[in-house]
């Protein structure tokens, strides 16, 4: 949503925005990230610990979750700071920009997995998928195969396909 906006500004005027929101966006993204890494991870560790289904899963998203996180150090701590203090030249803006764009890509992409994924150890779906693969990882795919279309009786108690 922001690099598009600042994209569509001239570098001058990118960089004379960003050195006024700086402190703003830091105050604001810093804490939204660390809380969802925190608590993504602190999910992973209780259901570990506790020997409950979905843990491996959990794990999984508390990791992608980190991983959201661990870009900041880096790329975005550097690129922040030099649109911040305007260190960079207005030539390299535009190039910038773009490194820019696909690393918060990059992010969404970890963000929207690790979400799936905690989604996924949550779910009824996710139960039956799991212990399928426990029981046995060829018959894993059957499970979803087999959950998508199965038969049932139909008024005259003849068998119908009913889709889940």
């Amino acid at each position: 949503m922001l690099v598009p906006f600042w994209r569509s500004l001239q570098p001058e005027s990118f960089l004379a925005w960003y050195r006024q929101h700086a402190a703003l966006l830091l105050r604001f993204f810093g804490p939204v990230e660390i809380v969802a890494a925190a608590l993504a991870v602190l999910a992973a560790l209780v259901t570990w610990f506790g020997d409950e289904p979905g843990s491996g899963l959990l794990a999984i998203s508390a990791l992608l979750a980190v991983l959201v996180l661990a870009a900041f150090p880096l790329y975005f701590q550097r690129a922040n700071a030099r649109f911040a203090e305007a260190t960079i030249a207005p030539a390299e803006v535009a190039v910038e920009l773009r490194r820019y764009s696909n690393w918060h890509w990059v992010r969404v992409v970890l963000a929207i997995a690790a979400f799936a994924v905690a989604v996924v150890a949550a779910s009824p779906a996710g139960h039956r998928l799991r212990s399928a693969i426990a029981s046995s990882p060829a018959d894993a795919f059957g499970v979803c195969e087999s959950r998508s279309a199965r038969p049932s009786a139909g008024p005259s108690g003849s068998s119908l396909l009913t889709a889940r």
